[in-house]
C-alpha cells in the first residue's frame, strides 16, 4: 500500500516508518524541509506541509493535495494536532482513509474530564480532580486538594480565537502564588483540569481494539522521564500486562465505541494504579513495543486494508528502549539540580545516568545499524536546541 505518516519529526513517526517501510511504500510529511522519519531508508520521500498546530486548514489542504499527487491509500496521523485536523467529519481525504478512531470516540477519551467519568464507570482509579474556568476557582480547588497539584488542559490541543490549534502546557504547581500563571498557560483561554499530584512511576498499557476485540496488548514501565519526574519516557522497559487493568481499560474503550490503537497512561505506587490519560493515537515509546514483538502499526494497516490479522498473544518482557538525546537531556536536567521525587540530583548523579549500563536487552531508539541516517538528523536537531 501507499501510506502517509504525518508529523515526521516525531519518535512514533520514525518507528512506524521503519516497520511499515519493509512491506509498504511509506511517504512522510512535516512542516520542515527535512525530518527524522524522512531520513530513514524506509521512507520513499519527505514532503513539506503546513504545521497542523499553526495552520490546521493549510495542513489539511496540503495533505489532501499530497494524497492526490502520490496516490496515498491510508494516512497515519501521529500527533493530536494532526489527528484533530484530519478527523473532522467535514474533512474529505479523497481516495485515502484515515487510520484513526471515529471522531466521537476519539473526543470522548481525549477529553480528560470526560475520561475520568468513563474511568470510574469502568472501575479504574483516577486522581482527585476538577474542571475549573478561572484562576479563583483553580485556587479554591487547589486548597481543597492540597499542594502540589497538576494543572493540565482539558484536551491536548485547543483552537484559539484565530482558529489555530495550540498545545497548552501540563504544569506541576507547588504553591498558591504560582497557580494563576500556570492556569493561564494550561487553560489557553478556556478551562483547565486541576488534579491532585500522585506519587509513583509511570506505566503504559497499549492496545489495538477492533470490533470489540483486543488484537494486541502491550505494557511498559517508564524508568526515566524528561523532564525528570513527569514527562516523555527516555528509558522504558516492557513488562507483563496486568489482566485486571486490561479488562477495565477494554470496558472503558468499549463504552466510548473506540476502535484503533491507544495507550492508557497510569501512575503506580505498588498499591494503586491511577489512570492519568489516554493517548488516542500512536505514542512516543512505540519502538519499544515493536522491538518486544508487538508491531502495532503493521497490525493497524492490515485492519484498514481489510485483512484480519491473528491476535498477538505474547511478547518479550524485559526489553528496554533508551532515547539517546532524551536521556542526555534528562542527565543535563539532573546535573542542574532537577530530579524525580526521591532521586538524587547533581553532577555525579548525572554521570551515573550517562555511564550506568541500561541492561543487556536495551536498544537505542534512534541509532539502528540497518538505518543509521535518522541518528544524524536527530543529532543536528539536538545541537540546534543546545547552541551553547
Amino acid at each position: 500500500m501507499k501510506l502517509l505518516v504525518t508529523d515526521a519529526d516525531e519518535r512514533a513517526a520514525l518507528a512506524a516508518t521503519r516497520t511499515l517501510g519493509r512491506a509498504h511504500r511509506v511517504h512522510v510529511c512535516g512542516p520542515g524541509p527535512a525530518s527524522l522519519a524522512g531520513a530513514s531508508r524506509f521512507a520513499v520521500a519527505h514532503h513539506r506541509v503546513a504545521d497542523p498546530l499553526d495552520a490546521p486548514e493549510a495542513f489539511v489542504r496540503e495533505t489532501r493535495a499530497l494524497i492526490e499527487a502520490q496516490g496515498i491509500e491510508l494516512v497515519l496521523p501521529v500527533t493530536d494536532a494532526a489527528t484533530r485536523a484530519l478527523i473532522d467529519p467535514r474533512v474529505a481525504l479523497g481516495s485515502a482513509r484515515l487510520a484513526a478512531a471515529a471522531p466521537q470516540a476519539y473526543t470522548s477519551v481525549s477529553d480528560k474530564h470526560a475520561l475520568a467519568q468513563l474511568a470510574r464507570a469502568a472501575g479504574l482509579e483516577t486522581p482527585r480532580a476538577g474542571r475549573v474556568g478561572d484562576p479563583q476557582a483553580a485556587l479554591a480547588l487547589a486548597r481543597e486538594l492540597g499542594f502540589p497539584v497538576v494543572v493540565k488542559p482539558i484536551v491536548s490541543v485547543v483552537r484559539d480565537a484565530a482558529g489555530r490549534l495550540r498545545k497548552p502546557e501540563v504544569l506541576r504547581v507547588e504553591s498558591a502564588e504560582a497557580l494563576p500563571d500556570a492556569f493561564e498557560r494550561a487553560a489557553a483561554g478556556g478551562e483547565a483540569l486541576l488534579q491532585r499530584c500522585v506519587a509513583g512511576w509511570g506505566e503504559g498499557l497499549c492496545l489495538l481494539r477492533w470490533e470489540g476485540r483486543t488484537l494486541a496488548a502491550f505494557a511498559h514501565r517508564r524508568l526515566r522521564e524528561q523532564p525528570p519526574g513527569g514527562g516523555l519516557s527516555v528509558l522504558s522497559e516492557s513488562i507483563a500486562v496486568d489482566a485486571e487493568r486490561l479488562a477495565r481499560v477494554e470496558s472503558l474503550l468499549d463504552a466510548s465505541g473506540y476502535a484503533g490503537v491507544a495507550m492508557a497512561e497510569f501512575k503506580c505506587d505498588g498499591r494503586h494504579a491511577w489512570l492519568i490519560e489516554i493517548n488516542a493515537r500512536l505514542w512516543g515509546s512505540l519502538q519499544l513495543a515493536i522491538d518486544a514483538g508487538v508491531d502495532f502499526p503493521s497490525l493497524l494497516v492490515d485492519l484498514f486494508a481489510g485483512a484480519r490479522p491473528e491476535p498477538v498473544r505474547a511478547y518479550r518482557t524485559g526489553v528496554r528502549l533508551r532515547s539517546e538525546f532524551g536521556d542526555l537531556d534528562h542527565a543535563l536536567a539532573v546535573a542542574r539540580g532537577r530530579a524525580a521525587p526521591g532521586a538524587r540530583a547533581g553532577v555525579l548523579a548525572a554521570l551515573g545516568v550517562l555511564l550506568r549500563p541500561a541492561g543487556p536487552h536495551c536498544r537505542w531508539e534512534i541509532l539502528r545499524r540497518d538505518d543509521p541516517r535518522p541518528f544524524g538528523r536527530a543529532l543536528v536537531r539536538w545541537l540546534a536546541r543546545h547552541p551553547g
